[in-house]
């Protein structure tokens, strides 16, 4: 059992191994993401967070890359399983 521990740590190493891909986003990223899935705007979502619409923009794409989706009804379908 030992050795089975040290394999997996071996092979693991350096891997990231979240099981959650939401573990993944900051917790801005997080907040943008929970806003998006609630269906608000970008524009929306800037003035309630009193951010530039492109800041909420680069939040948006960041937050599909790290998740690998690309369009809101793959990331609220993500979101689904995962939370």
């Amino acid at each position: 059992a030992v050795k089975e521990m040290i394999l997996e740590n071996r092979l693991t190493k350096g891997k990231q191994t979240a099981v959650n891909p939401f573990e993944l986003l900051s917790n801005r990223e997080l907040g943008v993401c929970r806003i998006l899935l609630k269906g608000y705007r970008l524009g929306d979502i800037a003035k309630h967070l009193q951010l530039h619409t492109s800041t909420v923009g680069t939040y948006k794409n960041n937050i599909f890359e790290k998740l690998q989706v690309n369009n809101l009804r793959l990331l609220l379908d993500k979101f689904q399983l995962y939370k």
